[in-house]
């Protein structure tokens, strides 16, 4: 699997994110915005995005931390199977 995580700085719903994340045991990718990617460039991979986080999976986009949250939902019903 193949996630990444687009956040910026002070922003708690990316730190909701990445919490939720690490503790799902989901290894990602995070790229900060105004560091190590543009607006411009988020804009590119997410097109229409407006909030972040943002986040894709094997190059779906997952959106923002509530579908990250049902990603994490989802991963752990197919994991249990």
């Amino acid at each position: 699997m193949n996630f990444t995580l687009y956040s910026k700085l002070n922003c708690n719903a990316c730190d909701v994110a990445k919490d939720l994340l690490k503790k799902s045991n989901i290894e990602f990718t995070e790229y900060v915005v105004g560091k190590d990617i543009s607006k411009e460039e988020l804009l590119w991979v997410v097109p229409g995005s407006k909030v972040l986080p943002q986040a894709i999976c094997d190059g779906k986009i997952i959106g923002n931390w509530l579908g990250i949250e049902q990603f994490i939902k989802d991963y752990n019903v197919n994991r249990e199977k």
